[in-house]
């Protein structure tokens, strides 16, 4: 393996700063000991033996004081802390990142530990059972033994005495009439109906729409599900069936090397193997593994991308010379990345580090020559991530005994005449690559344009559809058989749906992508 050993030239001074970079890192490894995604923007950490939630930026949604945290059922997790064997409620996450406290000291009830339509049974210091909502307030408490979960707009109740149930205005509903006697116990209510049976051990049917029983049989199994309904009638589990986080917002896939994970995209490595373990995207985070520590890298699209090539791809040497030679290159760094604290670093092909000159684009090293040609491998680093690793290919040609030299790659073939060529349209794609706002307010879509000429196309790009476009267009070269990715940014204040974007070059080829579905920010 080539091993590229570290020489770096620091860019303080050579560029101004850009807003954002291709990846970095929006939590850094060591902070906390474990990270793991539970909504797109949403993390779940660990810090010590305590717990809360951080947003993809790295901000505190969750006190890290917490010992434990439930999935999202109905958009909905409950934070929690261990206390005395119990599991005291500390607060309420919703999905979308808003966090309510609780007031005052209420306790999960076992194997209920979750909102059933909108409501949550909690119970107090004393064991009293109480109701609580999204916004961790108590709506209703009650004297009663043992309440329920609510279903289908109904929740059974025992006070010790009898059972009954209650509506979700918390009126109470009692079981009379016929030859039921006192009603000891009950499930809660599936299709309308629920199974209660009385004190002289009869079972029924009760029709809680028409307040009517009709005698029935005890099901074969009397066990449980998680809605307090009789699971071989509802064929429901008996644990909350917890929402799964599905990987999404980004088309990179992890790849690993010799042990080292890194990603691609439409087979490209667009961020270099370097990471113990690496975990999907979620939108535009994903959690990174170093030395055992896990933190968060953001990674944001450009319009352009890294690359490096020869100003002078043969180098012309002189026999038997030890002079060092001049070798130039053209080095491509994205309008997006950073440029602030970035490292360049440049080895020869046993990892020996180089010397060199980079200024406004182009950079010069010295090294002397040798049969054939060298290859240099180059890396990007920037506040501890590798960006992007390439590499440098010279030939040397000699200058005397022409008849000698050393067979060189093939002279590059003329490049042909645009004047004379008949140039075919460039081809647009669309893809919408940011539908939920960023911090600015903006969505996004991404124009991929591919010119299929053997010569650079000049083109003007227009867009057109919404009015919630930012500008109207942009000029561009496509290189020669090239593509190239223009960013269209939408300012999205408030939630649309079924938004249009057209795009259209002056040298052909259009798209249109319809039906955009746009979240704000908040």
């Amino acid at each position: 393996m080539k091993k590229l050993l570290i020489f770096s030239l620091i860019l303080f001074s050579l560029f101004p700063a850009a807003f954002s970079q291709g990846v970095s890192f929006s939590v850094r490894p060591g902070k906390y000991s474990f990270i793991s995604p539970i909504e797109k923007n949403l993390f779940y950490v660990v810090q010590g033996d305590k717990s809360g939630a951080i947003n993809g930026e790295g901000k505190i949604v969750v006190p890290v004081t917490a010992t434990d945290m439930t999935g999202f059922y109905e958009d909905l997790a409950l934070v929690v802390r261990a206390e005395g064997g119990q599991q005291r409620i500390l607060g309420i996450l919703s999905s979308d990142g808003k966090y309510s406290e609780t007031t005052g000291n209420y306790y999960t009830v076992p194997y209920q530990e979750f909102f059933s339509e909108g409501l949550l049974t909690v119970k107090d210091e004393n064991g009293k059972p109480a109701y609580m909502n999204p916004n961790a307030v108590i709506v209703k408490e009650l004297d009663a033994t043992e309440i329920f979960p609510f279903s289908e707009g109904y929740a059974g109740v025992n006070d010790g005495q009898s059972f009954y149930y209650i509506d979700k205005a918390f009126n109470k509903i009692y079981i009379q009439g016929g030859s039921v006697a006192q009603i000891l116990g009950g499930t809660n209510v599936y299709k309308g109906n629920a199974v209660i049976w009385d004190a002289n051990g009869k079972v029924y049917n009760y029709d809680i729409a028409k307040k009517k029983t009709k005698k029935t049989s005890a099901p074969s199994s009397t066990q449980y599900d998680y809605l307090c309904c009789f699971e071989i009638l509802t064929k429901r589990p008996q644990t909350v069936p917890m929402k799964n986080i599905v990987p999404g917002g980004s088309d990179l896939k992890i790849v690993s090397r010799e042990n080292k994970y890194g990603y691609e995209e439409n087979g490209n490595i667009v961020i270099p193997y370097q990471f113990d373990k690496a975990g999907d995207f979620y939108g535009d985070y994903a959690v990174v593994e170093t030395n055992g520590e896990p933190g968060i890298i953001l990674y944001q699209q450009s319009g352009d991308s890294f690359s490096v090539t020869p100003q002078n791809r043969d180098i012309r040497i002189k026999k038997n010379s030890n002079k060092g030679y001049a070798h130039k290159f053209n080095l491509n760094i994205p309008s997006s990345v950073d440029k602030s604290n970035l490292k360049i670093n440049l080895t020869d092909e046993e990892g020996n580090p180089l010397k060199f000159t980079f200024r406004n684009g182009v950079g010069e090293f010295t090294d002397g020559g040798a049969p054939e040609q060298k290859t240099f491998l180059m890396g990007i680093v920037s506040d501890g991530l590798s960006l992007w690793n390439g590499e440098l290919t010279y030939n040397y040609v000699y200058d005397k005994e022409p008849e000698k030299i050393v067979k060189r790659q093939e002279d590059p073939k003329p490049k042909p005449n645009p004047k004379e060529m008949k140039l075919s349209s460039l081809v647009v794609k669309l893809k919408a690559t940011r539908t939920h706002a960023d911090k600015n307010d903006l969505c996004s879509v991404t124009a991929t344009i591919t010119n299929p000429n053997a010569v650079p196309v000049k083109a003007k790009v227009k867009w057109t559809g919404s009015s919630l476009l930012q500008g109207s267009g942009t000029s561009v070269t496509v290189p020669a058989n090239g593509t190239i990715n223009v960013p269209i940014n939408l300012k999205v204040l408030k939630a649309k749906s079924g938004e249009k974007v057209t795009v259209t070059t002056s040298a052909g080829g259009s798209a249109t992508i319809t039906g955009l579905q746009l979240i704000p920010f908040n």
